[in-house]
């Protein structure tokens, strides 16, 4: 069998920081140890590697969301016992759906009741750790937080801010993760309407809440976000 590996997952650094105030943090995906003939030593990222540097940055792991429309890159037996695992397929260049949100926040919300007591983090990765899992974790702060829409994006900007660093470097990546979920969140305010013209949809609705702030925020950033590529 030929184990394929995604277009520029070397590209990025493993994973990022702590969302300060929050228990998320994200990651690339790891890679089940048959990907290394592909790779050289410095590249290979495993889940027994994803454990290991979290617990270098004196954190402990208790949940992964994995977002990836796969199950070729690793599975939940190569994870330790202890650790929950979620997989909610998410389709890749695309804003995931309302029933993909639902999910996510049903998942994040459960972990936290059930660990309360606790500090353990969720990880969230999808293929690069950047796209897919910036916006869901925006659009939980935002619909399930009650935060400003620009305050998520900020956050989200340090979550990532690892992987994000890498691929500036690289000069491969042309906008800031910032700017990805504005984009994102955009496009989720303007699809639904265009879908059910005419069927009366509040502008903002999909944004709970903060629909309105989301709304402003999101019209204010629309310049800059033109020539957007998602992956």
């Amino acid at each position: 069998m030929i184990l394929v590996l995604a277009l520029g997952w070397t590209n990025y650094v493993p994973l990022g920081r702590r969302m300060p105030g929050t228990r998320f943090i994200a990651f690339k995906v790891p890679l089940k140890t048959s990907f290394n003939r592909n790779l050289h030593p410095e590249e290979r990222f495993s889940p027994h590697d994803l454990i290991k540097k979290i617990k270098e940055q004196k954190e402990e792991l208790g949940l992964i969301i994995d977002l990836t429309y796969t199950t070729r890159y690793y599975g939940p037996e190569e994870l330790p016992s202890t650790l929950c695992y979620s997989k909610i397929l998410t389709m890749g260049h695309e804003i995931p759906n309302k029933h993909t949100i639902f999910q996510f926040k049903c998942v994040v919300k459960k972990f936290l009741r059930d660990n309360k007591d606790n500090d353990k983090l969720i990880g969230v990765h999808c293929t690069h750790g950047l796209n897919r899992t910036g916006y869901l974790v925006c659009r939980y702060l935002i619909d399930v937080e009650g935060m400003e829409p620009n305050t998520a994006i900020e956050c989200t900007y340090v979550v990532q801010q690892g992987s994000r660093a890498s691929y500036r470097e690289n000069q491969l990546y042309p906008r800031s993760s910032a700017e990805i979920c504005k984009k994102k969140l955009r496009q989720s305010q303007e699809e639904p309407s265009a879908r059910r013209r005419g069927t009366g949809t509040p502008p903002g609705a999909g944004f709970g809440a903060q629909g309105r702030g989301a709304k402003a925020a999101v019209r204010f950033h629309s310049e800059e976000l033109s020539g957007f590529i998602t992956r």
